[in-house]
């Protein structure tokens, strides 16, 4: 018996690659229960279903029936026991982006008062500058759970029953649940009510003969009423609970769900499902909550000010960052200036790493510049892929969580108001102990096989295109499970599956591999040289080498030697020229063997001469504190001196990226180069930056590649987060009460402001509503005005023809 945990995944997609919108709503898998690193290939994604027109709720209710019964298991045959087995599912988490996570968990939405569907945080507009309620925004709030869920969802049909709209919009209101399936019973509801209030109150031929009683006056005659009401409210609810009648009937008449509201019938069906609590089990991701939330937030605040000079001096900047390290595409820095309200995820996540070293100069004030910091410096702990030290890890990242808010309240009170994304950071903290490294909940591959759905979309028939679709992606899905050896039951009840030479197949054709979506493990090998090739080699005597320069060490001077492309280090990272690795100096007498430099040289000797490569590397030293600015160890020449080791290619460890120090070198953007198109140089130029130096780099604490081995192997001093705040409650008491009078000004200014439109549109009905003239003429003068409004006249004398109109 096996139990399968799934990572359900529901959104809107577009059933279209160009920008018209041709929504469906998809719902996709993915089996937890694998190695992490596949959890990453789209191969293991799994279509369940899509539909134009019925609701992730409606889909997922569907989903819900299937495997929430007790003892609800199926069989399957193991490959590895040669046999058959049992085995139930159960949803392990429910990643999406945060609006579609809220209408998974019934939850009433982003914009609303009570706007964090884990916690019951938030409130009116003026709870939530008051100093309780301000404060109550920077930390995680009394949780929510499934019961309470449910009961609020009962309250709120119970009062629908009752035939008025607001009590049901003000509990929704005030709890801050709204569920989409019982959305429906309340708006049917609502109307009954109203109809039978009509019915048995309000008219004098079907009314209660009570009500005609002139004797019964006062509050006899409101108890009535109210009695009246209460037994309608009854009567609603017990037909409630029969609806849908289909359903009401297939149950035995012993069942208690005759008696009871029931799952995916009258409210969301995943708030009873097994082992899953919609609430807590709806974990924040990194790429809708923190790459399109903070750092989008960051990047607008920060842009919205620049004039296009500040602009072009920022994209040259960034141009002339080193990639060496952050695993990151083609910096296109003209193009996310030029874009720049229009950037995705991929430019973000440019932006968090490099963003910081290219903002001196003036082109943002101090506070903005420390929120760079504060969301570079998180950012690169929630791509933690492992997590070695749980307590340290999850201390640091409170920390660093608490910094950004704080300094969001310093720039603008109102924003961890108004961005309810800043507040879901905070619960990040539990998802990480409940699921693990945050990546391991991400949405991007199921983000990534939108694309395949799309493609199905635009070659489907387009009659009945969820179906068509759905079919599609059935086929690939049985041609990926045969193509990949995967076993099926034959009529006879045999188990069979492909051959030897179509497995062969699968596992031999890389492209094959490809199109099925699946990534085939890199055979790295730690210490392996890839050699240059052709004439990029040069193959040269040592004497001849960069390395003869500084080292004098014993070698064969006349032996030769080629350039190297790139080394495997320890990590599997691929380490070219110009790269910057930690190094194991084995001529070192300290205990520290473990240096940082830069790679000079790849040398690979003459295949007849049966010696291991070498590598060069310049020596730098690690600060023994940080940047005052930067908040990061500097690198810097030892003794100001070039020194170079020649190591063997198994003592380099691993990658990290380095950048200059052009704050304090003062580097100008004063040189040019050639500008390349299609792969060939131009006469046109670009500006770049001439660093005045290249003895003084910062190590980029934000990079995310390698983030925790450059924080285990550097000093904790160097690496440990300092908060921002150090007395933060006083802090945040202090910024409510300078916010509460400029929240009632922005207040009274919207109230002045919808009061004016609403007299300007009663202005223009009562215009509009009082013709001119009476009958036909009125009419008809009224055209004549508009016509002339429009700069069109109508010829009135005797000999024009008719409809002739002259401009």
């Amino acid at each position: 018996m096996y139990v399968s945990h799934v990572k359900a995944w529901g959104d809107d997609v577009s059933g279209n690659r160009s920008k018209q919108y041709n929504a469906h709503m998809n719902i996709y898998f993915a089996h937890a229960n694998l190695p992490h690193e596949k959890l990453s290939q789209e191969y293991f994604v799994q279509f369940c279903s899509t539909s134009p027109h019925a609701t992730s709720a409606e889909q997922f209710n569907a989903f819900a029936s299937q495997i929430n019964s007790s003892g609800k298991w199926f069989n399957a045959y193991d490959a590895e026991d040669n046999c058959e087995i049992l085995f139930r599912v159960l949803v392990h988490n429910l990643p999406a982006d945060n609006p579609q996570q809220s209408d998974t968990a019934s939850h009433i939405g982003l914009n609303s008062n009570h706007f964090c569907r884990r916690c019951h945080v938030g409130g009116s507009e003026e709870y939530k500058v008051s100093d309780e309620g301000y404060s109550s925004l920077f930390s995680v709030g009394r949780l929510r759970n499934h019961d309470e869920t449910r009961e609020c969802i009962r309250q709120q049909l119970m009062a629908a029953c009752l035939g008025v709209k607001e009590p049901v919009e003000k509990l929704q209101q005030l709890s801050g649940v709204k569920d989409k399936t019982a959305q429906r019973w309340i708006d049917l509801l609502i109307v009954r009510a109203h109809e039978l209030h009509k019915s048995r109150i309000t008219e004098p031929q079907t009314r209660d003969p009570r009500l005609s009683d002139r004797s019964i006056k006062g509050d006899d005659w409101k108890a009535i009423i109210q009695a009246i009401k209460e037994s309608i409210q009854a009567e609603l609810f017990e037909w409630l609970l029969t609806q849908p009648q289909q359903y009401y009937d297939a149950l035995p008449m012993d069942s208690p769900l005759r008696h009871q509201l029931r799952p995916g019938q009258h409210y969301n069906a995943l708030l009873d499902l097994d082992a899953l609590d919609v609430h807590h089990d709806s974990p924040v991701e990194n790429l809708h909550t923190y790459l399109l939330g903070q750092d989008k937030y960051v990047w607008h605040l920060t842009n919205k000010a620049w004039t296009k000079d500040e602009g072009d001096l920022f994209a040259t900047r960034l141009q002339c960052s080193s990639r060496y390290g952050l695993n990151i595409p083609p910096i296109h820095a003209s193009y996310m200036i030029q874009y720049k309200n229009g950037l995705i995820g991929k430019h973000f996540r440019i932006l968090q790493q490099l963003g910081a070293f290219h903002l001196h100069g003036g082109l943002v004030p101090d506070m903005v510049f420390e929120l760079w910091k504060a969301t570079g410096e998180l950012g690169a702990l929630l791509w933690y892929h492992e997590i070695s030290d749980m307590e340290s890890y999850l201390a640091d990242l409170k920390i660093l969580i608490n910094n950004v808010l704080d300094i969001w309240a310093h720039i603008d009170y109102a924003r961890i108001i108004d961005k309810p994304k800043l507040h879901i950071l905070l619960h990040i903290l539990d998802d990480i102990l409940l699921f693990g490294p945050v990546p391991l909940f991400s949405t991007e591959i199921f983000e990534c096989y939108n694309a395949i759905f799309r493609l199905c979309s635009v070659f489907s028939n387009h009659q009945a295109p969820g179906r068509d679709i759905a079919v599609t992606l059935a086929d690939m899905a049985r041609f990926k499970h045969v193509a990949s050896g995967g076993w099926w039951k034959t009529e006879d009840g045999e188990y069979v599956r492909a051959g030897i030479e179509v497995r062969k197949y699968f596992e031999m054709d890389k492209t094959f591999q490809r199109r099925l979506g699946w990534s085939a493990p890199e055979t790295l090998i730690p210490g392996c040289v890839i050699a240059m090739t052709g004439k990029k080699a040069r193959p040269r005597p040592w004497r001849e080498t960069k390395s003869s320069e500084f080292t004098p060490e014993d070698v064969d001077y006349d032996l030769i030697w080629s350039d190297g492309a790139s080394v495997i280090s320890k990590s599997r990272d691929v380490c070219q020229p110009g790269s910057w690795v930690f190094f194991d100096c084995m001529v070192s007498l300290s205990a520290d063997r473990i240096r940082a430099g830069r790679i000079l040289e790849i040398l690979i000797p003459d295949s007849k001469s049966f010696r291991e490569p070498r590598i060069s590397i310049e020596e730098f030293n690690v600060s023994p504190v940080c940047h005052t600015t930067f908040n990061m160890p500097s690198l810097t020449r030892p003794q100001g001196t070039v020194v170079v080791h020649l190591i063997d290619a198994k003592d380099i460890q691993f990658i990290f990226n380095v950048q200059h120090n052009c704050r304090d070198r003062g580097c100008a953007a004063s040189g040019t180069r050639s500008q390349h198109q299609e792969r060939r140089e131009t006469t046109a130029t670009i500006a770049v930056i001439e660093h005045n130096d290249d003895d003084y780099f910062i190590v980029n604490m934000h990079a995310l590649h390698n983030a925790a081995l450059l924080r285990q192997t550097l000093p904790r001093e160097l690496t440990k987060p300092k908060e921002f705040s150090t007395d933060r409650e006083s802090t945040i008491l202090n910024i409510a009460a300078a916010a509460r009078p400029k929240q009632a000004a922005k207040r009274a200014q919207t109230n002045a402001k919808a009061k004016a439109t609403r007299e300007k549109n009663k202005e223009n009905q009562l215009k509009y509503s009082q013709p001119s003239g009476s009958g036909v003429q009125a009419a008809a003068d009224d055209i004549e005005a508009v016509l002339e409004d429009e700069g069109i006249y109508i010829d009135q004398s005797l000999d024009a023809p008719p409809h002739t109109a002259s401009m």
